[in-house]
């Protein structure tokens, strides 16, 4: 390009490139020493207001910045990717608000990253005061994420949390699945969609929401007797649900493991048709809707009928989500193997430390009968909790017919 071709704001560094664009190098000053960015724009306007915002970015030093900007740049960043729910994107910052700011907030990065200590006396204070060691966990390792943000922004050179050992997980409350008699009972106070639902949730082993709210009818092959989770759910910063994004090189759903087929009991097969008939649902439609057709809210359903149903079987503090532990637990007192039930229920490698990927579908079909054998028919008129009432040939008087 001849220099009478350039207009009379061109200066060193810039350069055309396609669609119009002109980009300008230019080097910055990080704690880290000199380094190059680049700026793109269509007029010296753009050009010096992206190098202004580049420089910006790149003025924080650890002797300036404190543990507060950097951990607020860090979920602005966060708020800014729509793949992520929003609602653990206000978890983390309550986290942060609760369990990291007060005592360390103040501080610059600078102190921290030369004075390890600091932050470990502050979690060992922790993991001996709440009584929640999982939350303190949780806390760790997004502060060791935030310092990581930090070191490619070039505002610190070493991330302090990987030289600390991250807190002890100190199990104080487990989740305690149900028992088979309690189970019926829930199958027996509920009706309609919501027993199908709790059918649902007990004899396939799915995630409570992420995974069950997103089926639609064209996923369940009743012909196969199969369910195939592909469709996965979040929740946005104001708790409404909505489909999950597909998004390139990370998971549908909650692990790798999470988008699977799984086998069908023949109990549950017959709620399921009796349940599409009725509803008089199509393909398309989603398996367990809301009285608007769309996704069902977590809360909504909750409030309105699970909480009745667990206070009247005994378990008032129980969440939808035990069901999937009475699943598991059903398995292993069936005989199954960790390996096995994790093919089932979609752990990922690492928390099973297993590969399951091996588990084909029949072998996943015959598991799935056993559980089935558990279950009476569930069929219009039927008394999935064992009462004898009018059986044995008796008619509605107690008189034998």
């Amino acid at each position: 390009m001849s220099a009478q071709g350039r207009p009379a704001w061109w200066q060193k560094g810039m350069r055309r490139k396609s669609g119009g664009r002109i980009e300008w190098r230019f080097y910055v000053q990080t704690p880290a020493g000199s380094k190059q960015a680049s700026a793109y724009g269509r007029s010296i306007t753009e050009l010096k207001a992206e190098r202004k915002r580049i420089e910006k970015l790149y003025e924080f030093a650890p002797e300036r910045i404190t543990l507060n900007e950097l951990l607020d740049r860090f979920v602005a960043e966060k708020r800014g990717d729509n793949t992520i729910d929003q609602r653990k994107i206000s978890d983390m910052e309550s986290r942060f608000e609760r369990l990291v700011r007060p005592k360390l907030g103040r501080l610059s990065i600078g102190a921290l990253c030369t004075n390890w200590a600091i932050i470990s006396a502050h979690f060992q204070a922790l993991s001996g005061k709440d009584p929640n060691s999982y939350v303190v966990q949780r806390a760790f390792d997004e502060l060791r994420r935030a310092f990581k943000f930090g070191i490619s922004h070039q505002w610190c050179t070493l991330n302090p949390m990987l030289h600390l050992e991250r807190p002890k997980y100190r199990a104080t409350e487990k989740r305690q699945p149900f028992t088979l008699e309690q189970v019926f009972e829930l199958l027996r106070l509920s009706t309609g969609r919501d027993r199908v639902i709790i059918a649902f949730l007990v004899m396939t082993g799915v995630r409570t929401w992420s995974e069950m709210s997103g089926l639609r009818v064209r996923d369940c092959n009743l012909l196969k007797k199969t369910v195939k989770l592909s469709t996965f759910v979040r929740r946005t910063e104001k708790g409404q649900p909505v489909e999950k994004p597909v998004t390139s090189g990370k998971p549908r759903g909650k692990t790798e493991r999470a988008e699977r087929e799984i086998p069908l009991v023949d109990p549950l097969v017959a709620l399921l048709e009796e349940h599409i008939r009725s509803a008089s649902l199509g393909p398309d439609d989603y398996l367990f809707p809301n009285q608007y057709g769309g996704l069902l809210r977590d809360n909504n359903w909750r409030t309105r009928v699970w909480k009745p149903l667990a206070e009247a079987v005994g378990r008032p503090d129980a969440v939808p989500y035990e069901l999937r532990h009475t699943t598991n637990s059903l398995l292993a007192e069936l005989g199954m193997i960790a390996e096995e039930r994790a093919a089932i229920c979609g752990h990922s490698e690492v928390v099973n430390k297993m590969v399951y990927t091996k588990i084909g579908l029949e072998a996943r079909r015959v598991i799935m009968d056993k559980l089935g054998m558990l279950f009476p028919n569930l069929g219009p008129g039927s008394r999935p909790s064992g009462d004898k009432g009018q059986d044995e040939g008796q008619d509605g008087d107690g008189a034998v017919a």
